[in-house]
């Protein structure tokens, strides 16, 4: 399906939700992300999931800083 295909490797269980730590390849470079899951129903470490961002709940930051990019800061790169 459309999204992004992403290798789980962590899921951190935290009651009602979860955060998946996974990677992917974007133009052949490894990009690591973390996405907010159901924390009682998700996949497990090794598994590949497709998601799926929806257009205002992506936040995206600066690996170096931690500082959230903005929306024009995230289409100038």
């Amino acid at each position: 399906g459309k999204g992004l295909h992403v290798t789980v490797d962590l899921v951190e269980e935290l009651g009602a939700d979860g955060y998946l730590y996974g990677h992917t390849d974007i133009n052949g470079k490894r990009t690591d992300l973390v996405a907010r899951v159901d924390g009682r129903r998700h996949p497990n470490a090794g598994e590949t999931v497709t998601l799926a961002p929806v257009t205002g709940h992506v936040h995206v930051f600066d690996v170096e800083t931690g500082d959230r990019l903005t929306d024009r800061e995230v289409t100038r790169r």
